[in-house]
């Protein structure tokens, strides 16, 4: 039976969702703006959070957890390429919206949660991939995410070394496709 702490912390969880997404990803959420949304003490986001801003954190886990599932919900294109591209510019541009945490996200992601990202690029990955064999399917499966979370953990020192903004218009789709073209070359 799910307690009345669980409750209390899934509603502060749920408004910190909820404020991120109105806000547009500006990761200005106040103490304040959590409490009278979630209708609890503020004093309870330290409580089971640590703090505002690891509240924040596990908000952007689950945007980004949903916007993977609803990703792998629809249907992917004809072209596992297109579906490929769409999938990784959609988590990217969500990477970029809330830059700020995902910068604190990423490491968790990459050294520590279960490989479960690349998971759901494989099978449009074998799809693309024709006639490589399992092994290099999920290498490349791999290769596609770590790609765009190291890219977004370093986004500066990536635009420097590359010599472009990462962040202009346009530039994220660029470099995405380039990285789909280099692992998967069209047949």
């Amino acid at each position: 039976m799910k307690d009345m702490a669980d409750d209390k912390k899934e509603l502060l969880i749920k408004s910190a969702v909820e404020l991120l997404k109105e806000q547009a990803g500006s990761c200005n959420v106040t103490t304040r703006e959590l409490a009278a949304r979630s209708g609890v003490n503020s004093a309870l986001i330290n409580y089971y959070f640590g703090s505002k801003d690891s509240l924040l954190k596990v908000a952007v886990n689950r945007i980004l957890e949903e916007a993977g599932e609803t990703l792998d919900s629809g249907s992917p294109s004809a072209d596992p390429r297109d579906f490929l591209f769409e999938f990784i510019l959609k988590m990217g541009r969500l990477m970029l919206q809330y830059e700020a945490y995902t910068r604190i996200v990423i490491p968790n992601l990459i050294l520590k949660d279960p490989i479960e990202l690349p998971q759901r690029l494989l099978p449009a990955v074998r799809a693309a991939a024709g006639g490589h064999d399992e092994t290099a399917c999920r290498m490349i499966s791999y290769q596609l995410v770590t790609f765009l979370q190291v890219l977004f953990y370093r986004m500066d020192d990536v635009s420097g070394y590359l010599g472009f903004d990462l962040r202009a218009a346009g530039t994220i789709e660029q470099v995405i496709r380039s990285e789909i073209n280099l692992l998967i070359p069209e047949a």
